[in-house]
Order: structure tokens, then C-alpha cells, then sequence
């Protein structure tokens, strides 16, 4: 379990993010169109991620919504307690993209690639505890990190098995 933080320097880290959804959001290397855009219609794809924390912690609500020609993307993070929760709702609006689309399309693209996903940070020196986007959580906690960890983990493998039997 100890590849779950990532480490840079003083700062460990710990990143999560929509992964059937970053999968629809794959742009072409080719963003200057002058054809149509094809895209998997119909595709909803609804995804949740609960990070069980070791402790009650404090961070501000996030959430936003993005909409653009070809897909609806809206997203949420919340933390109450200790669960961190991440929701994701995204939907295909059709089959293409016109070239005279292409430019919103992949501008919705890209502010998707920005805003999706949580990173819990701690940094090694003083034990201080962070999350982002949805707001700082503060606290001094020393051996609660392979607890938070494995809860993580844990929580990743079963929603995503559910997942998987759904389909």
C-alpha cells in the first residue's frame, strides 16, 4: 500500500478521478477540424467516488457544470465527516461535432481536464493534511495516512466491481 501516496519531496500525494469519464473525454490530436466529429451517442455515464478518512475533517463543498456543443458534464465534491464524496454525471448530446463546433467542443474538453478529479495531499514535514478543489482540510494526524489509504482503496475496488456487474 505504500505506492498509494505518491511523493514529491516534502509533499505526499493522493489523486482521484472519474475513470470511465476521462475515457469519453479523449480529444484527438488533431483539434483544428475542418470535418465532423463523431462521438459514442447515446453515452451517460454516472460515476462515484467515496473516500472513507481516518478522522472528521473540514473542506468546502465544490461543484460545477459544463456544458458544450456534443456533452453535459456536472460534478460535485463534498466532505462531510469522514467520507470525501466525488459525483460525476456526464452525457453524450449526440453523434458529432460539426467543424464549426469543434472549437466550443474543445474548449468544454479541456476546462473537463482541468476541473475533474480530487487530490488529498499531506505534507511530511508538518503533517498538514490538504485537499483541492473542494477546500483545505487541516489537521495533525501521524500514522492515520495507511488507514486513509487502504480505506481508499478498498472503497475504489468494491464501487468498482458493483460497477462492472451492473454493465
Amino acid at each position: 500500500m505504500n505506492e498509494f501516496w505518491g511523493s514529491n519531496n516534502s509533499i505526499k500525494k493522493a489523486s482521484f478521478s472519474p475513470y470511465l469519464i476521462n475515457e469519453m473525454l479523449k480529444k484527438p490530436k488533431e483539434t483544428g477540424r475542418t470535418m465532423p466529429f463523431g462521438l459514442s451517442y447515446p453515452a451517460l455515464y454516472d460515476e462515484e467516488i467515496e473516500v472513507n478518512l481516518p478522522d472528521y475533517w473540514d473542506a468546502k463543498e465544490s461543484s460545477d457544470e459544463i456544458k458544450c456543443a456534443g456533452f453535459a458534464l456536472t460534478y460535485k465534491y463534498i466532505c462531510t465527516g469522514k467520507k470525501l464524496l466525488l459525483q460525476y454525471h456526464y452525457q453524450n448530446l449526440k453523434d458529432h461535432v460539426t467543424a464549426e463546433e469543434a472549437k466550443e467542443f474543445f474548449a468544454g474538453m479541456n476546462k473537463a481536464d482541468e476541473n475533474l478529479g480530487y487530490s488529498l495531499t499531506q505534507s511530511t514535514e508538518d503533517e498538514t493534511v490538504s485537499g483541492t478543489p473542494a477546500g483545505t482540510l487541516t489537521g495533525n494526524y501521524s500514522s492515520l495516512y495507511f488507514v486513509l489509504g487502504l480505506c481508499v482503496f478498498i472503497t475504489f475496488v468494491v464501487r468498482r466491481r458493483k460497477r462492472e456487474n451492473r454493465w
